[in-house]
């Protein structure tokens, strides 16, 4: 008998569970819709995931894990002139897997909006950008790239901000339209660049 590996059964169920998110919004599927792309029954979705729920917790988290996929080229980046505007645009919806992404992600917050533990996961994992952005620009503020007198908290709230707002928007518009939609989060960008 073959033993399968437990999380990468949950990884491909959450993978799959993100793609209907995507196309379909979170309360617009049901975990036999699951069980059918993956060609099983609801009963094994239902091995290792006890509700509809934890199905949609896990597809959002494997949407946030996309980003650490991206990484590893990310940082070979780190002290280039344009690394901001490059981990910023790599993270936009811009190709169809960011743009799951992204779908995914909106869903989730759409389906727990309402709820308190949503509001204090949303506030924290901000939180926690706005904090990764700070970061950034303070490095690239050390390297001599970014602007010595920018004021960093501010600087990362606004962009996260702006970023923010735009994924929304990019993904009412179709793909090969997007990039055009940048120019103002660019500018930004190049405002602040030394």
């Amino acid at each position: 008998m073959r033993k399968l590996d437990h999380e990468a059964e949950r990884n491909k169920i959450a993978a799959v569970a993100a793609e209907l998110m995507a196309e379909r919004g979170a309360a617009n599927i049901t975990l036999q819709m699951v069980a059918d792309k993956l060609d099983s029954t609801r009963g094994r979705v239902m091995h290792y995931f006890s509700s509809k729920q934890q199905v949609i917790e896990a597809a959002f988290e494997w949407a946030n894990q996309q980003v650490f996929v991206r990484v590893p080229d990310l940082l070979t980046n780190e002290d280039a002139d344009n690394f901001i505007e490059y981990v910023v645009h790599s993270n936009l919806p811009l190709d169809k897997a960011t743009d799951i992404e992204w779908r995914v992600r909106n869903s989730y917050w759409e389906s727990v909006i309402n709820t308190d533990e949503g509001k204090r996961k949303r506030k924290d994992i901000e939180d926690l950008r706005i904090q990764f952005i700070a970061e950034l620009l303070t490095k690239q503020q050390v390297l001599g790239i970014v602007r010595k007198d920018l004021a960093v908290d501010d600087a990362a709230i606004q962009l996260y901000d702006m970023v923010s707002g735009l994924t929304t928007s990019l993904l009412y518009i179709p793909l090969a339209d997007r990039p055009a939609r940048l120019r103002g989060l660019n500018a930004f960008l190049n405002s602040l660049y030394v």
